[in-house]
């Protein structure tokens, strides 16, 4: 009788996998079966899979999707990024019944955080093709292996050269960091930026003294704007340098610009196409632009600085007259609607939320930035403590007895009871993410954009800025004052600091 042939790892693979769909109730024909099994006998001809061309692996799991799918899922097979967004294999869907105990603890995870079907869904699908490319099972990954596979994965979808490629899958592994930092797997919510940001690059096509000048100015401006209006400054002022660079390069300081360099300006940024949403930039968004790039010619001419324009180069007329549709408000139906709604929703987060928002009149980024210790209690009556922010200041808004009834019983609630909000580490900016059970209670309340009859609309106030960038000033025009733009209020975003 001759000697059994000792079967080889792979082949010991194929019998593991074949006996893992079978206690899935997952059909294993022929055409299955052998598909595995060509699949191994192919890998062991070769010597091993990382022996095998790019192309050869592609057509291997190709023809053993199955086989393939569940050697990555179970961590005896690694693949490329770029392979894996080529073949688009689903790997969360077959994880979920091949690694139960995995996905029973990441169900758990997310379910503290009270996420989403959705968004937990595609969180794990990118957890297991973490664990594909980097070989290392999900509940073992540690920051150098969630940052390699996150980098990796990430540029593979970019190469795609779509407008928003990669744009998605980046912002997914965003979330899952999150979820994996709240469960004590990783260290840092955030990743590591090593590269230096666009604000510093962003100048390289520039004409250098006109860069110079911008930079020198910017400077100026962020001691007294906040954070926001600088980004928009510098955006502005670096794309209209990038483009004197690529199209007038005659122009090397602010002097040698003229009104025909502006008129061309003006319409390159009106056929211009945004970045990610393909489509052309909006009228608010093209004013701007125009006026921070004002502001920057007006200032460093009186500021000195030099080689400054020779002359105005911006108007009142080269601004783009803006819609103003009526503000979007609950009328009394839907506000009564919204009431019911917020007190039977299960979730107690959800009902505080929607108490702060009714009762105080706070805006969502400060509800968002609030301190666990923002309830005090001054006498006899509790008070929410709003932190310094838009405004500038810090201030007590009285609470009212709903929403101190939902905090008092959200803080006494198991974390595995509630939804939590994930803590944000010290020195680090608050994540603005909306709660799942808002979006509950949006979808269930129409919304309306006329305004409710005991909500009157008032006069702005001067100097409110309701559709002007957050450092300009409106004020009433004189029309034999328009022509010149250092009479102009609506092109002197700065009156505003200035009067202060």
């Amino acid at each position: 009788m001759p000697a059994a042939v000792p079967m080889s790892a792979s082949q010991g693979q194929v019998e593991q996998y074949l006996s893992a769909m079978r206690m899935l109730v997952r059909k294993t024909g022929r055409s299955t079966t052998q598909a595995a099994h060509t699949f191994a006998r192919r890998v062991d001809r070769a010597g091993g899979w990382s022996q095998l061309a790019i192309v050869e692996q592609a057509d291997a799991i190709g023809k053993a999707r199955s086989f393939a799918s569940w050697l990555l899922v179970t961590g005896q097979l690694t693949i490329r990024a770029d392979l894996m967004t080529d073949i688009d294999l689903r790997l969360g869907m077959v994880a979920r019944g091949h690694c139960p105990d995995t996905y029973a603890w990441f169900l758990e995870a997310a379910e503290r955080l009270r996420l989403q079907h959705a968004d937990v869904s595609l969180q794990w699908n990118a957890l297991m093709k973490a664990t594909a490319v980097t070989g290392v099972a999900p509940q073992r990954l540690t920051d150098h292996d969630f940052a390699t596979a996150r980098d990796e994965i990430v540029t593979a979808y970019a190469r795609r050269g779509m407008s928003s490629s990669g744009r998605n899958m980046s912002a997914i592994f965003t979330r899952l960091r999150l979820t994996l930092f709240h469960d004590g797997q990783l260290t840092q919510p955030k990743r590591h930026v090593a590269k230096a940001p666009v604000t510093m690059t962003g100048w390289s096509d520039a004409p250098e003294e006109f860069a110079d000048a911008a930079r020198r100015y910017i400077a100026q401006v962020e001691l007294s704007l906040s954070p926001n209006t600088i980004h928009g400054i510098d955006q502005a002022l670096r794309e209209f340098g990038t483009w004197i660079g690529a199209n007038r390069p005659d122009v090397a300081t602010c002097a040698d610009l003229t009104r025909s360099h502006i008129e061309d300006y003006k319409l390159w940024l009106g056929a211009r196409h945004g970045r990610y949403t393909g489509k052309p930039l909006k009228r608010v968004t093209i004013k701007n632009r125009l006026i921070n790039l004002h502001c920057f010619f007006d200032r460093i001419t009186e500021w000195g600085y030099p080689n400054p324009p020779q002359r105005p180069l911006l108007f009142t007329g080269d601004l783009p007259i803006i819609d103003k549709p009526l503000p979007r408000f609950l009328d009394d139906a839907a506000a009564a609607k919204l009431r019911r709604t917020s007190r039977a929703d299960p979730d107690p987060l959800s009902r505080l939320i929607v108490e702060l928002l009714a009762r105080t009149g706070i805006r969502k980024g400060e509800l968002l930035a609030l301190n666990v210790d923002a309830v005090v209690q001054i006498g006899s009556a509790f008070w929410l403590r709003i932190p310094v922010g838009k405004l500038h200041n810090d201030r007590y808004i009285p609470l009212h007895p709903p929403a101190q009834g939902d905090a008092r019983r959200l803080d006494h609630e198991p974390p595995s009871d509630r939804a939590t909000v994930p803590a944000t580490p010290a020195g680090e900016q608050p994540t603005r993410q909306q709660p799942s059970g808002i979006d509950r209670l949006e979808q269930a309340v129409p919304r309306s954009r006329h305004r409710p009859r005991h909500r009157p609309s008032a006069p702005p106030h001067p100097g409110h800025p309701s559709d002007q960038p957050r450092h300009e000033h409106r004020c009433h025009r004189s029309p034999a004052r328009t022509q010149d733009p250092r009479h102009d209020n609506d092109l002197r975003p700065d009156r505003r600091q200035d009067r202060c």
